[in-house]
């Protein structure tokens, strides 16, 4: 059985709380449960968002990065380009580099994500989601996972989180 923080880790692509942020847009702009999933469109610098409905948001059209819907087999999709500001950090995102991303880059995915990020808590201990803390290579994040393979910390690699997977890619 997976463990359940991988599993949290890996329920949406990292371009959903990675690339969506340098377009101004999250989950909740699709609505949270009409949204499928966001994917890099290989070789661009284009997003592909899926959703179950387009209709129910529709007002995604109007932003400055939308480019077209396109449609693969019975999926449509909304294209959206990632604007000339991001492209470096984008890069740097596709290559799994994400403490190298520049701190605009990590500002912007921490306020804009619709992630945990130094949220109090019931007894005012703040919470950051584990996908945020790999953006500054946060220790806390780094201890759980030599908890989690039973490794030294200084034997993990310098992410602390994977590159993009495979299955985060399609081909339009």
């Amino acid at each position: 059985m997976r463990d359940p923080f991988i599993e949290k880790l890996n329920e949406k692509n990292l371009c959903t709380w990675y690339g969506l942020p340098f377009l101004n847009l999250n989950v909740s702009a699709f609505g949270c449960t009409n949204f499928i999933n966001s994917y890099q469109v290989r070789y661009t610098y284009l997003l592909a968002v899926e959703v179950k409905d387009v209709q129910q948001c529709m007002p995604v059209m109007n932003i400055s990065f939308f480019m077209k819907m396109a449609q693969v087999s019975d999926k449509e999709y909304f294209l959206f380009e990632v604007p000339d500001f991001w492209k470096d950090d984008y890069e740097l995102f596709l290559e799994g580099k994400y403490s190298k991303m520049s701190e605009d880059a990590k500002l912007k995915i921490k306020e804009v994500s619709g992630l945990k990020y130094e949220v109090p808590d019931k007894t005012g201990s703040k919470l950051t989601d584990a996908i945020l803390m790999a953006l500054d290579n946060h220790p806390a994040l780094r201890n759980k996972w030599s908890d989690l393979i039973g490794v030294s910390e200084h034997l993990l690699p310098e992410e602390l989180l994977s590159p993009p997977a495979e299955n985060s890619f399609i081909v339009l």
